[in-house]
């Protein structure tokens, strides 16, 4: 169904981007043709088999002692991922730009000195250094390479005082069924660049590699 609405923007944004005028032969895009680009976007943020990965992936890995941070796109599904962990004992503690700024302040205290699973938003992208963070799980990213270099670069920091001799990184990303066109093999394709991006500095290259150019094959994507 995610896909079939997929499909359905791209078709739209297709014919508003056709209907655009021109300017010295370059296109001047709507409002309405950026909010259409906005909500398909979102399609791939929200996915509904994120949730149930990410727990998944949070039962399977974290331990005592860990400090996770996990990337949400919306406190709407933020919100949506803690109470599947309450749902599966798992304990996490939220962070967001609605939150009281002492609450906030309060919160990293805390994740820093006693460790756990901290759920964010853009929020933590810039101006926040905790290099305690050993472990950090994407569940919604940007196409920008900024902030997914940014995201990152927030785990891979030294932190002698804990010992930290690396950080892990899970992505999640968006692949394809039989139903796809261009604008889905160009999202899927964006994804596996940005895992791939990853992976070229990771230590466990070969099998994210591999895994990668698995979900490519399956997806018929060439990278």
């Amino acid at each position: 169904e995610e896909q079939e609405e997929w499909l359905e923007y791209s078709n739209k944004i297709k014919d508003a981007f056709r209907k655009s005028p021109q300017k010295d032969g370059v296109k001047i895009t709507s409002n309405y043709y950026k909010m259409l680009l906005i909500q398909r976007s979102r399609i791939a943020k929200k996915a509904a088999s994120k949730i149930p990965k990410a727990i998944k992936i949070l039962k399977q890995e974290f331990k005592s002692g860990d400090r996770w941070l996990v990337y949400c796109d919306s406190i709407e599904q933020l919100d949506q991922l803690y109470d599947e962990m309450v749902a599966n004992n798992l304990s996490a503690t939220k962070y967001h730009s609605k939150i009281d700024d002492a609450v906030k302040t309060k919160t990293l205290d805390i994740f820093s000195q006693e460790a756990g699973i901290l759920l964010s938003i853009k929020c933590l992208d810039e101006g926040v250094d905790i290099p305690s963070i050993t472990h950090a799980l994407i569940i919604a990213s940007d196409q920008n390479p900024r902030q997914f270099i940014q995201r990152r670069g927030r785990i891979l920091r030294r932190d002698d005082e804990n010992n930290k001799k690396q950080a892990y990184l899970h992505d999640l990303i968006i692949s394809g069924s039989d139903i796809s066109d261009d604008s889905t093999d160009n999202l899927i394709k964006t994804e596996l660049m940005r895992s791939l991006e990853f992976s070229a500095s990771a230590k466990n290259q070969l099998f994210a590699d591999k895994q990668l150019r698995d979900i490519a094959r399956a997806s018929k994507i060439d990278i």
